[in-house]
């Protein structure tokens, strides 16, 4: 294996090759957003990020010369290491940096319900879209927006709002598959995303477990101030359309729909 064949650009994270004694060889372009590539390169990388320990490596899973699985931390480091055979064998340490995954929390994930943000979910969507459409798979975006959530804020305070915002979000989090997504969108407002699915029906026992999780377990029974409420609004890919944002759109609609029938319901758009 060359080291020119490994080209750091199709990594679409902050990466950079290193030798076994930890210098720097080669950087992409995306680390400069965090590290300037004049104090990188011919640097050796413990000085950089101090918390890499270059003696603990796992094995990349390397396809025709190409990168095709990697561990999904922030920092992705590249070690070369020259066998016998003058052959290059490529790995990465299991821990990035505290300095990296801050960055990559702060950037991806809602510092308060520890759920993705939009900006990362956007990036999911995509990547799942792509997936519908080659495998011919249904995909449900599902707009979930709590109903008197304004009151609780109004009347409790923000620090019980926060309490309902982290608790809505665990329970959305306990009612989705490994294979689906879940983001707060913004405000009290989530996004969620549900493949591998073959029919409508699907969709709407999802809504249902949704909307009888939050009432079920959100409310002064359960040591809260007061019932919580939820309206769902969904939308299918490809019947409603093929586009992301008109999907989000859509399912947003649905959602005002089901917040003027009476709250704590759902609408899927036919």
């Amino acid at each position: 294996m060359l080291r020119s064949e490994i080209n750091l650009d199709d990594i679409d994270r902050p990466s950079l090759i290193c030798d076994n004694s930890g210098k720097v060889i080669k950087v992409n372009s995306s680390i400069k957003d965090i590290v300037s590539e004049k104090l990188l390169i011919d640097a050796n990388i413990s000085d950089i990020f101090i918390d890499i320990k270059l003696n603990d490596y796992s094995s990349f899973i390397m396809k025709d010369s190409r990168i095709v699985d990697f561990k999904s931390d922030y920092l992705v480091v590249l070690v070369v290491k020259i066998s016998d055979e003058q052959n290059f064998v490529v790995s990465y340490p299991n821990n990035a940096t505290e300095l990296t995954e801050s960055i990559y929390k702060k950037a991806n994930f809602d510092p308060l319900t520890n759920l993705p943000n939009r900006s990362q979910m956007i990036n999911r969507f995509n990547v799942l879209l792509e997936s519908a459409i080659r495998s011919s798979n249904l995909l449900g975006v599902f707009f979930i927006d709590l109903d008197n959530f304004k009151f609780i804020n109004d009347t409790f305070g923000h620090k019980v709002g926060d309490k309902y915002l982290c608790a809505t979000g665990n329970i959305l989090n306990e009612s989705i598959r490994l294979t689906d997504s879940i983001c707060r969108w913004g405000g009290d407002e989530f996004l969620m995303i549900c493949t591998n699915f073959t029919s409508n029906q699907y969709i709407e026992d999802m809504c249902k477990r949704i909307v009888n999780n939050i009432n079920d377990k959100i409310n002064e029974k359960n040591g809260f101030e007061c019932t919580l409420d939820v309206s769902v609004g969904v939308s299918i890919f490809p019947d409603h359309s093929k586009d992301i944002d008109e999907l989000i759109d859509m399912a947003d609609k649905a959602m005002y729909k089901a917040k003027q029938i009476n709250g704590s319901t759902y609408v899927i758009l036919q």
